[in-house]
């Protein structure tokens, strides 16, 4: 109701002056960040209900790299991906694992200089024991103190003043839900790397 209310500011504006549209638009952008936490821990408190059907991991990221290309854009930051042709399905939810790759991706933009590269690569990872498909991330930002590498998926640990530390927790949950694993390490010369595995 605050969001909408603050739109319909926006669009009846005429008599705004400078600084009153300045305040509107904090208030929206302050609107949306509570939204996103607030949906953040909504996802961590409940469990997670699977709703498991035959899906493309490489479709899937390409949606997910749609949606958050105007972000991209307006920090010129550049997405290198490079998806492997001959993946096969896998059973997964569409919509957690949609979340579960966003959450990686906006980790690498917002730890990205300005101007800076990501790269994402989808493998098959044909393991004879247990085959199926690696999704890495990379990016050009400071990577990951060594003594905070054990705890980054860890509940409510984050290294950022407005971060909540869940939206790593959350990737791992769907992740492991999935029967798969996600790893977190530093990459040379700077930056981080995200492996996430998922099973056939």
């Amino acid at each position: 109701a605050i969001k909408i209310n603050l739109q319909v500011l926006k669009k009846n504006h005429n008599d705004f002056s400078e600084n009153d549209r300045r305040r509107v638009d904090i208030s929206e952008s302050q609107v949306v960040r509570l939204e996103g936490i607030l949906q953040e821990l909504l996802d961590f408190a409940k469990p997670l209900q699977m709703q498991l059907h035959e899906c493309s991991v490489n479709q899937i990221l390409a949606t997910c790299l749609d949606l958050v290309s105007a972000q991209f854009e307006q920090k010129n930051v550049s997405v290198i991906s490079d998806f492997a042709l001959d993946l096969p399905a896998i059973q997964g939810d569409t919509e957690k694992l949609s979340q579960a790759f966003l959450n990686v991706l906006l980790n690498a933009f917002n730890e990205s200089p300005a101007g800076g590269k990501i790269w994402i690569t989808s493998r098959c990872a044909p393991n004879a024991v247990n085959p199926g498909i690696d999704v890495r991330v990379d990016d050009e930002g400071n990577g990951i103190l060594k003594k905070d590498l054990p705890n980054i998926f860890e509940p409510f640990f984050t290294t950022k003043v407005s971060g909540t530390g869940l939206g790593l927790t959350n990737v791992k949950r769907i992740v492991e839900a999935h029967g798969g694993s996600v790893e977190a390490a530093n990459r040379e010369p700077h930056g981080a790397s995200f492996c996430v595995f998922l099973p056939l």
